[in-house]
């Protein structure tokens, strides 16, 4: 009995390994295209707390940790990095339309109070990425300052669904042509 499992246990961790490595091949870690956005996202310390807290996976300014290097994690991390550019991209924020801004602003800013943003997962080995009341205050201020106080009330009359914020999102991607 002893030996059989030993047997299984020698036969499955070299397909688990492969298998690892074959799931990083095919979801590799997205590079960092060169930066097109130069200016100010927000206004006063709400673009520093953006950095530290959401460009990882909002921009292509991604710094890659050690452990992404490794098998299963690199793909899983490639893959929420991949998610997290097309949802927005901070990067690319001057080559969006200013209504396109503001709404990004205001889904976000409506994220970041629901908890959804950043993610658990992403706070747990970022800590210094975790927002604190503070922080949430700043970025309200911030866009505040930067898009005026209505956004404020917006950003809680986004909706309170993440699904139903992104379905809304890519439905105003498809009519781009259509507004402004």
């Amino acid at each position: 009995m002893k030996r059989k499992l030993l047997l299984g246990s020698l036969i499955a961790l070299p397909v688990l390994v492969v298998g690892l490595y074959l799931f990083n091949a095919f979801n590799p870690l997205p590079e960092n295209p060169p930066l097109r956005h130069s200016g100010a996202l927000l206004s006063g310390d709400g673009d520093e707390v953006l950095r530290r807290a959401c460009f990882d996976c909002h921009s292509n300014e991604t710094r890659y940790p050690w452990y992404s290097w490794l098998p299963g994690i690199g793909g899983l991390i490639g893959h929420h990095v991949r998610e997290g550019r097309e949802e927005l991209n901070f990067s690319l924020w001057d080559q969006m339309r200013p209504s396109k801004r503001r709404k990004a602003v205001a889904e976000s800013l409506e994220a970041v109070r629901e908890g959804e943003m950043p993610q658990l997962g992403y706070t747990l080995l970022n800590p210094e990425a975790k927002l604190s009341g503070q922080d949430v205050a700043v970025l309200e201020q911030s866009a505040a300052q930067a898009y005026g106080k209505g956004i404020l009330k917006e950003s809680r009359e986004s909706g309170h669904d993440g699904e139903r914020r992104k379905s809304r999102r890519r439905h105003d991607d498809d009519d781009d042509d259509d507004d402004d």
